[in-house]
């Protein structure tokens, strides 16, 4: 009986030994279900095969991802004390990132960021104005996913196994150790994530973060660049920097008024809408050209390209160049300054209009807090921010989709007719040429121009069609403000512009068989410059006729320009050093710069980078740190009055 006994417990030694030893590989097998389903995704999109596989270094990427995904696995094991429940919640997070991200590729050519997210809480907006698109890889990867939990099942069952209280443990402080440590190597150490990665080939780069998702996948491409959000404050930084700029730059011309008697006008700013000028697409012939009206007022006024920051997205990126004369090219890639920059009174061309005696006035026929406007608008200098929430007739007067051209341009006027100041600074961002584009978009008699093309497919040239309609509205709008301002008793100056390309197509489809994209390669936006320029006019009820600007200028440069022309009594001295490097560069964004001969150069002289960087550390200063520059005028003054007194 003893030896039986003796027996009986070695052979339950040695099951437990086995069960420990199948469960522990089990645990490590299954990131693999939930890393090869994510490839499924990745793969779908066949130039991501020979873009990952062609790198040397794709094992380690592999095995990169693996470890990252493991370590979730691992922290929510010891969160949860459950391998079911650590596996699907593993699962869920990984499955819906890489879904929203390839969702999003496929709709605007670029992946989902860590900087998107901030937009979680317009998500319902976001998704009345865009079709989901379907892809049976979606499918196979949730399947791929579900055989993982049948395997954890499966192997629960035939190999029951219970952690030692110390062994667990253990077990609790080797999982965050590592999930520290990997979270804070991959989405936080800026020498790990720009050096170390970048030596296997893993790029975080702000130029293509399309082709940095085929060549890296999902993890890789997302969770590096979430240290990019954060503003590092550079080692050149300090109050005495700031001072040396200023001692640098203090003769520089001031844009403010050169005597109290010149023309002081109201200023309206615009901020059309994707406007763009399709009939640049060389494989397409409209009935008519949309833009015939404002071309003509282009022979009289200054008219040109507006180059942006931006493609088919991220309105409130020239937006806040336009109305703060910074410029993005200085933020963290990808950003939303709104979200990120602007959290507390911010000094901006606004505030500087506001200091001069005008009522500021931000306009928007759509939700105010998109971008959270509602919030960043009034530490802008906005004394009066009304959206469509405001507009009790707004639901009267639809085009589309969205409020009509016309009423945003009925919206200025009633912002004029009852402003409480002299003067008028307005900013209007309108709303009806906002993607997507269908057929069913405005009604049949709304359609007053065509187009055909042998090269787009049906369904592209119908979008393209109804955006056209809403250009020839936009433009059309534009012209009736300007028939109202024209019998004015005040000066007013008017400027509009757009903010970005449309979303045409499925993965710039329109573009690329509209022939401004190559075919033969992977779409990168970046690669072509004419992807980024959009129209801009001024018009004005007075002589403007010595106002001159550059064909191509950045929309930091446009709202430094007006603000000029408004001959302001009193304007910061650092707002006169950000125009005069305009100067030198009437275009300076983070992928495009022109020179002020205006050639498009590809790299900066020793003149224009010594400028660009006291204008980039004064940026940071004014918006990210101490705001050394606001006092330093003011410190001069005080130390100057000093020395008059000892005198």
């Amino acid at each position: 009986m003893f030896l039986s006994f003796i027996k009986k417990e070695k052979e339950q030694i040695a099951n437990s030994k086995n069960h420990k030893i199948v469960r522990i590989i089990g645990f490590f097998v299954l990131p693999l279900f939930i890393l090869i389903a994510l490839e499924a995704m990745h793969f779908s999109d066949i130039r991501a095969i020979p873009s990952y596989f062609a790198d040397v270094f794709w094992p380690l990427k592999f095995l990169l991802t693996y470890t990252f995904i493991l370590t979730f696995q691992c922290i929510f094991f010891t969160l949860f004390r459950n391998e079911i429940f650590s596996y699907i919640l593993t699962s869920v997070i990984f499955y819906s990132l890489s879904l929203v991200t390839y969702v999003r590729c496929e709709l605007t050519g670029s992946p989902l960021l860590p900087s998107d997210l901030l937009l979680v809480k317009n998500v319902k907006e976001i998704a009345s104005f865009v079709e989901i698109p379907f892809n049976i890889s979606y499918i196979i990867s949730l399947g791929i996913m579900a055989l993982g939990l049948l395997f954890l099942l499966f192997i629960r069952k035939k190999h029951p196994y219970k952690i030692a209280f110390k062994t667990r443990l253990y077990l609790d402080v080797a999982c965050i150790a590592a999930f520290c440590i990997i979270v804070y190597a991959f989405c936080l150490n800026y020498n790990f994530r720009h050096s170390t990665l970048d030596k296997i080939n893993v790029k975080i780069s702000a130029f293509s973060p399309v082709e940095d998702l085929r060549s890296n996948g999902v993890i890789l491409t997302f969770f590096p660049r979430i240290g990019d959000l954060f503003v590092k404050k550079p080692d050149n930084y300090s109050e005495k920097a700031i001072e040396e700029i200023y001692d640098r730059h203090k003769d520089v011309p001031s844009i403010a008024a050169e005597n109290e008697n010149q023309t002081k006008p109201n200023v309206i700013i615009i901020q059309n809408e994707a406007w763009w000028d399709p009939t640049e697409m060389p494989n397409v012939e409209f009935s008519e050209d949309p833009m015939a009206k404002i071309k003509a007022l282009g022979e009289k006024y200054p008219y040109g390209k507006l180059v942006t920051p931006s493609f088919t997205g991220a309105t409130c990126m020239p937006e806040f160049e336009c109305i703060s004369g910074y410029s993005t090219a200085f933020l963290p890639n990808n950003s939303y300054p709104y979200i990120q920059a602007v959290l507390s009174d911010t000094e901006s061309l606004v505030s500087t209009y506001q200091k001069n005696g005008y009522e500021t006035v931000a306009l928007h026929p759509y939700h105010i807090n998109f971008y959270n406007r509602k919030s960043a608008y009034p530490l802008l200098g906005f004394q009066k921010v009304i959206g469509m929430e405001d507009m009790e007739d707004i639901n009267d007067n639809l085009k589309g989709w969205y409020a009509s051209d016309e009423y945003a341009m009925q919206q200025i006027i009633k912002a004029y007719e009852n402003k409480e100041t002299e003067r008028m600074f307005c900013f209007m961002v309108t709303m009806q040429n906002h993607g997507g584009y269908s057929p069913s978009r405005y009604k049949e008699e709304e359609y007053t121009i065509s187009a055909s093309s042998d090269a787009l497919r049906k369904e592209d040239l119908n979008g393209l069609i109804d955006y056209a309609q809403g250009v020839k509205d936009a433009s059309e709008a534009f012209i009736t403000l300007t028939e109202y301002f024209k019998n004015a008793n005040e000066p007013v100056i008017i400027a509009m512009y757009g903010d970005h390309l449309p979303l045409l197509g499925t993965d710039a489809s329109t573009y690329i068989d509209g022939g401004m994209a190559d075919k033969d390669k992977a779409f990168v936006s970046t690669e072509y410059d004419n992807l980024y320029y959009t129209p801009y006019i001024v018009w004005a009820n007075y002589d403007i006729s010595d106002f001159k600007l550059p064909e191509h200028i950045s929309a930091g440069n446009l709202g430094l320009s007006i603000m000029e022309q408004a001959h302001l009594n009193k304007v910061p001295w650092y707002q006169s050093v950000m125009k005069d490097f305009f100067k030198l560069c009437p275009v300076y964004e983070r992928y495009i710069q022109f020179n002020a001969d205006g050639e498009r150069i590809h790299e900066l002289n020793d003149e224009q980078n010594a400028y660009m960087e006291d204008y980039k550390l004064l940026q940071l200063d004014l918006l990210n740190f101490s705001h050394y520059a606001e006092s330093i005028p003011k410190k001069e003054n005080s130390e100057n009055a000093t020395e008059n007194t000892d005198q």
